[in-house]
């Protein structure tokens, strides 16, 4: 970090501004590799983000691979601030009208014994049609 000096003649390292992350199995704390991926101090092949607790949780998350099919997985957690206000009237109708599509899709796809003929990531697409085109009016 670059020493920063101050009109008495005395210095002080200056940090870089960062976002705290949790880990989403053990809400420990994360170290971010990236930087040192990049700087060449890590092996390119290091996970990214690797919780700090190693040995009771030792969750890591590495880049998706080139080519793979990109699917939503427990990333880090960027913590809550602490003034967060209450959901408006209209997020909270969007919400309800995101998780009724949720379970309509879901309880249709079973009720029809359809389950095993979908990917996750075809359902997460039918539900956000449906949410889309119902939000829409």
């Amino acid at each position: 970090m670059p020493s920063v000096g101050r009109a008495d003649g005395k210095t002080f390292e200056k940090k870089k501004a960062s976002i705290s992350v949790v880990c989403p199995k053990c809400q420990g704390s994360v170290f971010d590799n990236r930087s040192k991926k990049l700087s060449g101090e890590f092996k390119p092949n290091a996970p990214d983000f690797a919780c700090a607790n190693k040995e009771g949780c030792g969750w890591k998350q590495w880049p998706p691979k080139v080519g793979a099919t990109t699917v939503v997985s427990g990333g880090p957690i960027v913590p809550p601030s602490t003034t967060q206000s209450a959901p408006s009237p209209r997020d909270t109708l969007i919400l309800e009208l995101f998780w009724d599509s949720f379970d309509r899709v879901l309880e249709g796809v079973a009720k029809r014994k359809l389950t095993d003929l979908f990917r996750p990531e075809q359902l997460c697409s039918l539900i956000a049609t449906m949410y889309i085109q119902r939000a829409r009016g």
